[in-house]
C-alpha cells in the first residue's frame, strides 16, 4: 500500500471485485475501488526523476512497481502520457527526453525482485532496459495511439 498526500487523477477510480472474495449468502463482499494505473505509474516515474536537495531519489521500491507493472499489465499511452504530464506539471517537475534511474539503484530492487515470480527474471539491468522501452516513448511522445502490450513488451499501434 502507498500513502498519496497529494493527488491529481486523470482517470477515474478502477472498481475491481475481490478476487479471493467468499461466496456465502450472509458474507457482504465489497469491490474495490482503486487509483487509476495510469496515475500510478506517472506518481512512480516521476518520484524517481525526482531529485531533492541535489540528491537522486530515494525510492527504489518504484522501480519494483514500475517493473511489475510493465510486465504484467496492457497500457494505453494516449492515458499514460497525460497523466505523466499531469503529475509533472503538479510536481514542477521538468520531465526529461528519456528515463533515467538512479546510478545507485539496483540492490534494493535485486533483493525485492527477486521475491516476486512475475519480475524474477529482471536483474537491474534487465529493469532499466525495460523502464527505457517503456517510459521513454512516453516522454518523447512516440506512445501516442499506441498500447504497451506487456506480454509483447513493446508499444504497439492500437487498432
Amino acid at each position: 500500500m502507498d500513502l498519496v498526500v497529494k493527488v491529481a487523477t486523470t482517470m477515474p477510480p478502477e472498481v475491481q471485485h475481490p478476487a479471493n472474495a467468499l461466496d456465502l449468502p450472509r458474507l457482504p463482499s465489497a469491490a474495490y475501488r482503486l487509483y487509476p494505473l495510469v496515475d500510478q505509474i506517472a506518481d512512480k516515474a516521476c518520484a524517481t526523476l525526482e531529485g531533492h536537495r541535489g540528491r537522486p531519489s530515494s525510492r527504489e521500491k518504484d522501480l519494483v512497481d514500475l517493473v511489475l507493472i510493465a510486465a504484467t499489465h496492457d497500457i494505453n499511452g494516449d492515458q499514460l502520457r497525460i497523466a505523466l504530464a499531469t503529475e509533472a506539471l503538479m510536481r514542477r517537475l521538468d520531465l526529461p527526453s528519456a528515463f533515467m534511474v538512479p546510478a545507485a539503484w539496483g540492490r534494493v530492487y535485486a533483493a525485492k525482485a527477486k521475491t516476486i515470480p512475475a519480475i524474477r527474471a529482471y536483474d537491474a539491468a534487465a529493469a532499466r532496459e525495460l523502464m527505457a522501452k517503456f517510459l521513454d516513448p512516453v516522454l518523447d511522445g512516440s506512445c501516442v495511439s499506441k498500447m504497451w502490450i506487456a506480454d509483447e513488451g513493446a508499444w504497439l499501434l492500437m487498432p
